[in-house]
């Protein structure tokens, strides 16, 4: 059977679990037990499910793949509301804002050491939605607690 688009992402959410607007047919090769399983709505950050197992599959993907095993500490990176409304109508400048809190960052851990060619290990993801569903674009990083050089030490 073939997914029918909705429109909206509640619609979608809505139409979870109902087997007309799609599914696949699951079979146990040992028992030979079949079952019809629907399609998921995939409404990232609505669907409670869906966004549960997103998060878990990124959980378990950054100490495998993103960071090296040394610490790591969180950095919270907020806009003052005067400026939200920018960043509301243009969702590039999200992007100009993490790279903005990175190189921040990074003059941060380098002043002490004085070590320019040596950089943290940052990773950063944007939120825009907060705790009453009101635009609340904070950038929320996993920052290294030491630098990198290009000569492959690290400096803590």
């Amino acid at each position: 059977m073939s997914k029918k688009p909705a429109s909206t992402t509640f619609e979608q959410f809505l139409d979870r679990g109902d087997l007309t607007q799609g599914c696949a047919r699951v079979k146990c090769g040992q028992c030979q037990h079949e079952y019809l399983l629907a399609f998921s709505c995939k409404g990232r950050y609505f669907c409670p499910s869906y966004h549960q197992k997103r998060v878990r599959q990124f959980g378990e993907w950054v100490p495998e793949q993103g960071l090296p095993p040394i610490p790591h500490r969180p950095y919270v990176v907020t806009l003052p509301k005067i400026l939200r409304i920018y960043f509301r109508t243009d969702g590039r400048l999200l992007g100009k804002l993490s790279q903005c809190a990175y190189e921040c960052l990074k003059g941060f851990f380098q002043a002490p050491l004085r070590r320019n060619s040596a950089v943290p290990g940052v990773m950063v993801a944007s939120q825009t939605v907060g705790d009453l569903v009101n635009f609340h674009p904070p950038l929320h990083a996993i920052v290294s607690a030491g630098l990198f050089a290009p000569n492959g030490w690290v400096y803590v």
